[in-house]
């Protein structure tokens, strides 16, 4: 089950990198790539893949034993769920291309969505 959300969360990560990418006008790559991970959606997306590589291939290293801490789960799970409200809340939804939409769905809904219903079943 952790490898699957990993690979949800990390294909959400990876679209949605490849959205910037083809939007940046005049930007090189290095200054999209900055730009993208400065959003909190970029970072908290980020926070859920680390934590769920660390529940998927770590063994009884300190941060595995650290990634599953109730509290820990908690609060990523706080964190990217505040994203995926915050989003619609202020944004609603927005007119976007079908590529731009299925990027916005993975890192605004799906990953928020799936991250609570892990959240919901180990803790």
């Amino acid at each position: 089950m952790d490898f699957v959300l990993f690979l949800i969360t990390a294909l959400a990560l990876i679209i949605s990198l490849i959205r910037e990418i083809r939007k940046r006008g005049s930007d090189s790559i290095g200054v999209v790539v900055w730009k993208y991970f400065s959003y909190y959606t970029t970072l908290s997306n980020f926070l859920v893949l680390v934590w769920f590589a660390a529940l998927t291939f770590g063994s009884e290293h300190s941060v595995t034993q650290f990634a599953k801490n109730p509290n820990v789960a908690t609060a990523i799970t706080f964190y990217i769920v505040t994203v995926g409200i915050a989003n619609y809340l202020i944004y609603g939804w927005l007119k976007l291309s079908l590529f731009e939409r299925i990027s916005d769905l993975l890192v605004h809904a799906v990953t928020p969505v799936v991250t609570l219903s892990y959240w919901f079943e180990v803790v």
